[in-house]
């Protein structure tokens, strides 16, 4: 038996919805941004225009290049600049493009200031490019000063006055939107007049301009055409413009006397913006001319042009009728001229029948294949036009006419070639009395709606305007109220911005509740919606408040389209009609805004007087006007027809008109002649469905191009009363063709593959149902089928009932579930009582029984029929705890799907088909919101929180942290005890009183926690940290936890690393169980950081462990499933913890963690510095959390300002941290021993060395609070700068005169001394590089090697290489170098990863000057002696073994190597430094000449470690090439050979 489950008493479900989230999905790339501030220049108003600039609108335009490719342009934007400030972000950039910026700011086109940055290369993040912007000298320019005044007025102050550029035909920006060659700029501009009538355009570029004058209501117009402005500037004063009232020209324009071919033509007033296009007759109208005599009137098409009229005279408030005008095919042939725009003079290069404007003498010339002739006299001003005004604007007619209604009194024709009013959306009636802001899962933590508004199919487009009024009372105060409007259907992939969010968005602060707000503001659209627009509200700032009601009082939008710019998924217009020889054409253009996809309509031609249709199928993917033509061809001549023309887009009707015509040709009349008077049958079996033969009008033409004809059937599920199939289910359709079938529909072989039921599916849906069948026949005709998309439905359409059994159809049984009670409604209208079986049946019916029968259980509900529409219930349910919305959502099934119907519906949409299926309507509701209060046992308030649909959870993070205490449990009034991170059911308003009991020991944040137990206080960091801790350093402290356990960062971070990589289940599983969601995002403009609260899963230690239940394969390979967390579970190996208690038990922070770790990270970062750990302050950082809004981001913190991104690709990129919890009881203050000192050391001198020697004072805790370097003195000697070197090692220095002798002192230290001696030795007894060391002590001077005898009982033990202070000081190289070549650490060792602080040296030089020909060698800074730097090593690295140190192995063993054992110089040979190595290889030749007699090795070339650590890493040491004097940065890992050194002082 199947189960229901608990349908009646416990529902639930889940759903997917995708939506942006504050923060936003963050980009695979990174960004790159670029703010300007010009306020301060502006308002110094230093450039000459007509008007303050500040007023006009500025343009931030900005190029990003890439320099790899050559400087290509990469990508470009145009932002308007507010209040002189603009921002312009490039998202999606890869990281390591290397660029540079050039920036410009614009007014109309003249650059105001210009600048561009230096190359840069793009970072992971956020690159914020500073570049300087410097203003440019503007040229001055001509200026145009001229009165424009009313025909009866005194005062002439407010006439809006246009300037616009002209080619001398037509207005340049007409010109180019009909693909029209010119070369002149687009520069428009606008003023209003003074009470005198003055106006003044200034900075106006060289060219032809006309100049329109308008009353405010356009009433009263005038216009002044060919105003020409020469290079040479200066101020030029047209002709008066006398405002007239308009009339208008009329008439019509024939080729060869037939309009047809005039159709859709220009007809342009020459010089001007008005125009218009003939009809289907040829007829046009040009309204809202100014009165005037003299325009010229032009016929254009194709780009070609004639004049058709001269003089023509223009009346106020009158038509001026130029009658039919006939243009001979040979007269348009002969004369009609092609533009090209306007010149100084006549071109050089043209053909004939061009034309074009001059400049200097304001003719226009047409070129007769020979010469130039004049077209049109010049004006006696250049504007009033005697010769009717020689060409300019006139092409683009519509812009000029529509842009009367559409900006009337305000800017003219200006705003007339932009825009066009749309018309408006009342909302007031369609929103409801009351928006609820929520805030849920998808909301970024942020109170929002997005609601979507009641366009049909027309939308807004891009560079169309919306204005919006809005007016609301909110029932709390609102910080910030941010609206937008976005696309959010599923075709945009749930979110697309359609306007700018950084400059467009509007926002309104500082809303108090009860107040009347008041918004108008206009947005410009700059994506345009694919399928819906919503307009999208949300409320930030608001801690703790989940839902926000904003009472509507007023909502409105206006919108204004780009012209012809609609935005349908398919769009129609100018659909004609005319008769031809072959039949009715139809002709129309069609457009799409799928925009890379292609879109598919179907156009219906309807016969209405013989019901025939014609359908044509048209795929259209371009996003600009296609013009479509199909040819009717069934009609007589001389015989008039009614056609209705649909153009259908899916199932919206984007055109329906309707035509009647004269036919005057065409295949004549074909249909069937027996209509409906036929037959159809189905088979005894009920599988075979077949129709009588048809009779067909006799008609041989059409009969001969017949391809095929075929029955098309639609089968339908009806109920037994249908009077029409169109109240049934609609189950198949199909076009049985002669050629390919029979003609017979078979039942049992629908092809179940292309989405028609199987005959078994289909029988079921007719169970005690009728059969109904609709039937016509459908023709392809040879010609008319457009690439096989057409065909023609006859006029036999015929509906046909078949009983199909007796039985009793299928039910469903609707019950109604009360989400309060988790029981079923009783009260709601037309159910009744029944019993039934908690199970279902084995095909998942409901099993009706006696109210006695055994496990019989009393439902309410109703029995409805298979396919019967169902209606929303009339019926509003009251409930305590929770508000009815007014909305239903339906479980059907046995499995009981979640569904969202829009009623009324066809119960067979529910897809579920059974003897009787269960049903079950639940209202959707809102839960009250409750308030828990957290108080302390005090009674002091700690915060609130509000439940979520009658229930609460109190994380860690919510503030229950009590410092030096840890939380016991929460309690009521009632004693009931609470624990955290668990879910409780309220409903009610609830108070919890936190018990603590004291910790007996504590952490502070930024102590430093060591591996070996100890931990040093924050406030005793600046103190320094002793050498022989900083190898156990292993983690800050960050915060205390409510148990009272401290959690504490490792010290070491990750490489940039993924958190699952893209293709793996990490990738796409929804960890549910680790969701965390972001509330109250807040940027603080002072500090410019960000804070947030946070609500879900809250403690990351148990992270890993979660996703391994969810994802089996998780730690198979988590180093390629998920580097995150990979390396968390291996960080104790990765920094030198194994072995230790704390090899285990780091985990990756959740978001919460983290952000505590970034709130700390000042006093964290400065204990990291100490320690020697990682740059805590300003890179990104993942989280174990994943993010509420999408399965495939994780949640990351930027720590420069505290930045969340909620919605993070986990496939991306970015650093990690760890965390360990620790007790405070497992630890030890670390106690800073008393500072003393245990040797000092001095070199020996020469004879003669008069200068500084260096002192080394050694000892032990030479750090902490009892630590001070003035208490150090000294007796015997003066020493100066004396400085602490270590915490063991303290450095000084002493004079010398350079006599022999022997000079004694005493360094002390609190109780400690130590003696030293100050030795000048005579210069007989120094050495010199090159001298030979005998095993005796004794020396051979470099002159006497070559001739000395030497003997093996006084053997060579080495060669002096390096001689300091007049020999007094000398270091011996050994005779033997390593004979293999060997690593200075293993890779495997701890080592490798150890930044050797103590040791490591910067170099400087090291380079030739091809120009002076002069060699700089290297200098050095840092750690310079080489002799403790082994030791110095072993007290960092605990694991320091020779075996994981090669080199320096070979050193420790030299002796036996070199068989000095037993010797004096059996201890202290060393590897050098690099400075001291450097200095051997400076000597080589010298030192050279002596190895080679005592069978020493050569040491002129090969590569040798120093024991260095270099500057530029620490998994690199420093050698040096002896071949070419080369010091390099090699990795310690690498193999190559190693020399000791040895210190001697002369006696």
């Amino acid at each position: 038996m199947k189960k229901m489950g608990k349908f009646l008493y416990g529902i639930m479900f889940s759903f997917f919805v995708m939506m942006l989230c504050s923060c936003g999905v963050k980009n695979k790339g990174a960004s790159v941004s670029l703010s300007v501030d010009i306020q301060e220049s502006l308002q110094k108003n230093d450039f000459v225009f007509s008007r303050s600039i500040v007023d006009e609108e500025l343009l931030l335009e900005v190029c990003l290049f890439d320099v790899d490719d050559n400087y290509k342009e990469y990508k470009v934007k145009t932002v308007s600049m507010v209040d002189g400030k603009a921002k312009v972000l490039f998202d999606k950039i890869p990281e390591g493009f290397n660029g540079v910026i050039e920036a410009k700011i614009l007014y109309e086109e003249i650059t105001l200031y210009e600048g561009k940055s230096d190359a840069f290369t793009v970072h992971p993040g956020k690159n914020v490019i500073n570049l300087q912007l410097n203003k440019v000298k503007i040229d001055e320019k001509s200026k145009i000063a001229g009165i424009a005044k009313f025909e009866n007025a005194a005062e002439h102050l407010g006439i809006n006055v246009t300037l616009v550029s002209t080619d001398g035909l037509m207005t340049t920006d007409a010109s180019a939107a009909r693909g029209i060659a010119t070369n002149a700029r687009v520069v428009k501009d606008f003023v209003t007049t003074d009470k005198d009538g003055n106006y003044l355009f200034e900075n106006v570029a060289a060219g032809v301009y006309t100049i329109y004058a308008s009353s405010n209501s356009s009433t009263e117009k005038a216009i002044l055409t060919n105003v020409v402005v020469s290079e040479e500037g200066g101020t030029i004063t047209p002709s008066v413009l006398k405002l007239t009232a308009t009339g208008t020209i009329k008439g019509s324009v024939t080729i060869d006397g037939k309009a047809e071919n005039t159709y859709g033509a220009d007809i342009l007033v020459l010089g001007t913006s008005y125009s218009a296009s003939t009809d289907e007759n040829g007829a046009f109208e040009i309204s809202g001319v100014p009165a005037k005599e003299g325009y010229v009137l032009c016929f254009r098409k194709d780009g070609y042009t004639t004049i058709v009229q001269r003089d023509v005279v223009v009346n106020a408030d009158s038509a001026t009728d130029i009658g039919s005008k006939n243009i001979s095919s040979a007269e348009w042939k002969e004369y009609a001229f092609t533009w090209m725009g306007a010149y100084d003079e006549a071109p050089v290069v043209a053909q004939k029948n061009q034309a074009y404007f001059n400049k200097t003498d304001g003719c226009s010339y047409i070129y007769t294949g020979t010469s130039w002739e004049m077209l049109t006299a010049a004006g006696k001003d250049g504007v009033n036009g005697q010769d009717g005004a020689p060409g300019e604007k006139g092409e683009k007619g519509d812009a000029g006419e529509k842009g009367e209604k559409g900006d009337p009194g305000e800017k003219g024709e200006a705003a007339e070639d932009e825009y066009e009013y749309s018309g408006s959306l009342d909302l007031e009636n369609f929103f409801p009395e009351t928006l609820v802001l929520k805030v849920t899962q998808y909301s970024g933590g942020e109170p929002a709606i997005d609601f979507e508004l009641p366009y049909t199919y027309q939308l807004p487009n891009k560079g169309d305007k919306i204005n919006l009024e809005l007016e609301f009372v909110s029932n709390t105060d609102i910080e910030n109220l941010g609206i937008m409007f976005a696309d959010t259907s599923e075709a945009a992939n749930w979110w697309l911005d359609l306007i700018d969010s950084e400059k467009n968005e509007y926002g309104y602060t500082n809303i108090k509740a009860g107040e009347l707000i008041q918004i108008s503001h206009t947005f410009d659209v700059v994506e345009k919606p694919i399928q819906k627009v919503a307009l999208h509200i949300d409320a930030t700032n608001l801690l703790g408040v989940e839902e926000i009601e904003l009472t509507i009082k007023k909502a409105k939008i206006d919108v204004q389209t780009v012209s012809k710019k609609p935005n349908y998924v398919v769009h129609s217009k100018n659909i004609k009609c005319v008769a031809t020889e072959d039949g009715i054409k139809f002709t129309g253009n069609l457009l799409s805004n799928i925009g890379g996809g292609t879109a598919v309509c179907e156009i219906q031609i309807k016969d209405t007087n013989n019901q025939i249709v014609m359908v044509r199928n048209y795929s259209l993917s371009s996003d600009t006007w296609e013009n479509w033509e199909t040819i009717y061809p069934l009609v007589e001549k001389d015989k008039e027809y009614n056609f209705q023309v649909l153009i259908l887009d899916q199932a919206t009707t984007i055109c329906d008109e309707k035509f009647t015509v004269v036919a005057t040709g065409g295949l004549g009349e074909y249909k069937v002649i027996n209509s409906t008077d036929y037959e159809v049958t189905l088979s005894e079996d009920k599988t075979l469905l077949t129709r009588t033969p048809q009779v067909f009008t006799d008609n041989s033409k059409v009969q001969n191009l017949l391809v095929d004809y075929g029955i098309k059937y639609v089968v339908y599920s009806n109920p037994v009363e249908a009077n029409n199939v169109w109240e049934g289910i609609w189950l198949h359709d199909a076009i049985y063709w002669k050629q390919v079938k029979n003609q017979i529909c078979d039942l049992t072989k629908l092809d179940w593959q292309l989405g028609w039921p199987s005959y078994s599916v289909l029988k079921n849906k007719l169970i005690g149902r009728k059969l109904g069948i609709e039937t016509m026949t459908i023709l392809k005709i040879a010609g008319y089928t457009y690439n096989n998309t057409a065909v023609f439905r006859m006029n036999d359409c015929k509906e046909t009932f078949f009983d199909w059994d007796d039985e009793e159809p299928n039910k469903f049984f609707v019950m109604y579930h009360n989400p309060e009670t988790d029981k079923c409604f009783r009260d709601v209208p037309g159910i009744s009582l029944y019993y039934i079986l908690n199970d279902c049946d084995e095909d998942g019916n409901i099993v009706f029984v006696d109210e006695n029968a055994a496990g019989a259980i009393p439902v309410y509900g109703k029995l409805i029929n298979y396919g019967d529409k169902i209606y929303e219930p009339m019926y509003a349910p009251k409930f305590e705890h929770y508000t009815f919305t007014g909305d239903w959502k339906i479980y059907c099934g046995e499995y009981l799907d979640e569904r969202y119907p829009k009623f009324p519906f066809n119960s067979n949409d529910l897809g579920n088909s059974g003897k009787c299926v269960p049903i079950v309507f639940e209202p959707v509701v809102n839960a009250h919101t409750y308030v828990v209060t957290i108080q302390d046992e005090s009674g002091a308030e700690l915060f609130k929180i509000n439940t979520n649909n009658l229930t609460f959870k109190i994380s860690g993070s919510n503030g229950l942290v009590k410092q030096g205490y840890g939380l016991l449990y929460l309690q009521d009034s009632d004693g009931r005890q609470y624990n955290v991170n668990q879910t409780y059911e309220c409903k009610e308003d609830l108070i919890l009183t936190a018990h603590y009991e004291p910790l007996t020991s504590t952490f502070n944040v930024g102590d430093i926690l060591f591996s070996d137990g100890t931990y040093i206080k924050a406030e005793n960091v600046g103190y320094g940290i002793p050498e022989s801790l900083k190898s156990k350093a292993m983690a800050v402290v960050t915060n205390q936890t409510l148990e009272g356990t401290y959690l504490g960062v490792g010290i070491k971070k990750s490489d940039y690393i993924k958190w699952a990589p893209d293709g793996t289940t990490g990738y796409y599983e929804d960890f549910e169980g680790i969701k965390v969601t972001t509330y109250g995002r807040y940027y603080d403009e002072t500090t410019g950081t960000y804070s947030y609260s946070f609500e879900g899963d809250l403690d990351g230690s148990d992270n890993w462990e979660y996703i391994c239940s969810v994802d089996s394969s998780a730690s198979w390979n988590a180093e390629y499933y998920y580097p995150v967390f990979n390396f968390a579970n291996n960080y104790g190996s990765y920094a030198g913890l194994e072995g230790t208690e704390y090899e285990n038990g780091w985990y990756v922070p959740s978001l919460a963690e983290l952000y505590d770790v970034y709130t700390n990270k000042t006093t964290i970062q400065t204990s990291m510095d100490a320690a020697g750990g990682f740059d805590v302050e300003s890179d990104w950082y993942w989280s174990s959390s994943q993010s509420a809004s999408f399965y495939y981001t994780a949640c990351e913190l930027r720590f420069s300002d505290g930045c969340v991104a909620d919605g993070s690709y986990k496939s991306n990129s970015n650093y990690v941290l760890v965390l360990q919890a620790f007790n405070p009881e497992d630890f030890r203050s670390y106690e800073y021993g008393t500072p003393s000192i245990t040797s000092v050391e001095i070199p020996t001198v020469g004879e003669g060395y008069s200068g500084e020697i260096p002192v080394t004072i050694k000892g032990e805790n030479f750090i902490g609070p009892d630590f001070n370097l003035n208490n150090l003195t000294c007796t015997g000697v003066d020493l100066y700068n004396i400085t602490k070197e270590s915490d063991s090692k303290i450095t000084a220095i002493v004079s010398c005169d350079g006599t022999v002798g022997e000079t004694e002192f005493t360094v002390s230290y609190g109780e400690s001394s130590v003696t030293g001696s100050l030795k000048v030795v005579s210069a007989a007894n120094c050495y010199s590089v090159g001298d030979v060391i005998l095993s005796d002590g004794t020396k051979v001077s470099v002159a006497e090697v070559e001739t000395y005898e030497f003997e093996e009982a006084n053997k060579p033990v080495g060669v002096v290489a390096i001689a300091n202070y007049k020999g007094g000081t000398a270091k011996i190289l050994g005779l033997q170098c390593s004979s293999n070549t060997l690593q200075w650490v293993s890779s495997e060792s701890s080592g490798y990863n150890t930044d050797f602080e103590g040791i490591k040296v910067t170099t400087y030089g090291g380079y030739y000057d091809e120009t002076t020909g002069t060699y700089f060698g290297y200098s050095f800074e840092g750690d310079l002696d080489g002799r403790d730097n082994w030791g110095y090593i072993c007290s960092v690295d605990p694991n320091a073994e020779s075996y994981y140190y090669p080199a320096f192995d070979f050193a420790n063993n030299y002796t036996s190597y070199a068989g000095l054992s037993g010797t004096e110089y059996d201890t202290g040979w060393f590897i050098p430094s690099v400075a001291e190595l450097y200095e051997v290889c400076t000597n080589k030749s010298l030192i050279q000449t002596s190895m080679s007699v005592v069978s020493g090795f050569d040491i002129t070339f090969g590569q040798y470690w120093s024991s260095s650590q270099s500057s530029y890493s620490y998994e690199y040491a420093y050698g040096i090439n002896f071949s070419g004097l080369d010091v390099g940065s090699i990795s310690k890992d690498s193999y190559i050979y190693v020399l000791v050194l040895l210190e001697l002082y002369a006696e």
